[in-house]
């Protein structure tokens, strides 16, 4: 090999060198930064919103550091010296194993040492309460009845701004449902069916739909299992045929003010193509059965209506967008995020964080810790009369003792 020729492939690239410097202060720079927010037990330390968006900036500017590393790496496998299939086969032995290997590593050596405890998130919870930061916490808020109560009485003492995400009551049908009955076409509700949700979230609909407060209740349950075909899921469309084996609950709530509920699932319907949701809700004056609704009017003349679903984009070439649900001609549910193209459950988790921007603005409450320990602790009940086949009465809680 000539000499000119090694020099030429041994030849260093000056800027890949100021990059690769200019990426290792951006990498201090993040973790720098990062060391600011938190002196690891929630205690943020930030004096003011000056020293709020240094930092911010700070971080936000050096993020692209790594990147830049792997830019120049790349930058000097090219040309490839081997063909496509060559090249990525040696490259999945020498980075992907190793990559999954130290990713399983890391995630799970900390459990050794008791450092992935689901109670931590309780503790969590209860530090940003000690220290009056408002909180979004994710449904359920506690794994146990005890850690409920535990978590009631510190919401207390601490006087709690918490608020949890529980969005089906803002997906626009059910949203659209509960309106109806606030505005009294079915007079005073007493009873309802639902075959679309599980467990803590149809009781969350439960409660809304029939006026439940902190009544306790009776359950009945039972667990089954029947064969369907998968059609879709978390993963995508399964068009293979493949048929699955699916638990499916039986439950049957009889609070004592006289309402009662009932709920049929089966795993699958959340996504599934041949599975429907199935929703059926009676008062003294009228009845919803899935999209229909049946009630007498002023005059006690029955009406029969359906709720008529309006997206745009269909059959056109405009961008799809869910706008609103109309009734009776007039709009029961607007879409408050149109035209953005959301379905529904993105625009009822958008509606969670409108509504905790706006709790930690005014203090408007619109699903309280209050409340959704009632909803989890009646889903813990509901899940032990499934499994043991048992009946079960409730009991009042700490926070169900008192006043409504």
């Amino acid at each position: 090999m000539s000499s000119s020729k090694l020099s030429s492939e041994t030849e260093r690239i000056v800027f890949l060198d100021y990059l690769r410097v200019f990426a290792m202060f951006l990498v201090f720079g993040v973790h720098a930064s990062e060391s600011v927010y938190s002196d690891g037990t929630l205690n943020f330390l930030f004096k003011n919103e000056t020293d709020r968006l240094s930092v911010s900036f700070m971080s936000s500017f050096s993020r692209y550091g790594v990147d830049l590393y792997v830019m120049a790496s790349a930058f000097l496998l090219l040309p490839l010296k081997t063909d496509s299939k060559t090249f990525f086969k040696r490259r999945f032995t020498r980075v992907v194993i190793p990559f999954v290997f130290w990713l399983l590593l890391y995630a799970f050596l900390p459990c050794l040492w008791g450092a992935c405890d689901v109670a931590q998130l309780k503790d969590y919870l209860v530090q940003l309460m000690e220290k009056g930061i408002p909180v979004l916490c994710e449904t359920p808020p506690g794994k146990n009845i005890a850690e409920l109560n535990e978590l009631w009485t510190l919401s207390q003492k601490y006087n709690g701004r918490v608020q949890i995400v529980e969005q089906y009551f803002f997906q626009p049908y059910y949203a659209s449902i509960l309106d109806i009955i606030r505005q009294g076409y079915l007079g005073t509700t007493s009873s309802a069916m639902l075959s679309a949700l599980h467990g803590y979230h149809a009781i969350s609909i439960f409660r809304k739909i029939l006026g439940i407060k902190y009544e306790n209740c009776v359950i009945q349950g039972k667990k089954f299992w029947s064969e369907v075909t998968a059609t879709n899921g978390r993963n995508g469309f399964d068009e293979s045929g493949t048929i699955i084996q699916e638990d499916r609950d039986w439950a049957f709530m009889q609070f004592e003010n006289g309402k009662n509920a009932f709920m049929d699932f089966e795993g699958e319907q959340y996504f599934s193509q041949i599975r429907t949701r199935r929703w059926n809700v009676r008062g003294v004056r009228g009845e919803i059965n899935d999209n229909t609704v049946r009630f007498l009017n002023a005059s006690n003349q029955p009406i029969e209506q359906s709720l008529h679903r309006v997206d745009v984009g269909i059959n056109n070439n405009s961008e799809w967008a869910h706008k609103g649900i109309l009734f009776l001609d007039k709009q029961i549910y607007q879409n408050p995020f149109y035209p953005a193209r959301m379905n529904d459950d993105e625009i009822a988790v958008a509606s969670c964080l409108a509504c905790m921007k706006n709790f930690t603005e005014s203090g408007t409450e619109f699903y309280s810790l209050r409340e959704a320990l009632q909803d989890t602790y009646l889903s813990f009940m509901l899940e032990q009369a499934i499994e043991t086949e048992k009946i079960v009465k409730t009991e009042k809680q700490l926070w169900s003792s008192l006043e409504s």
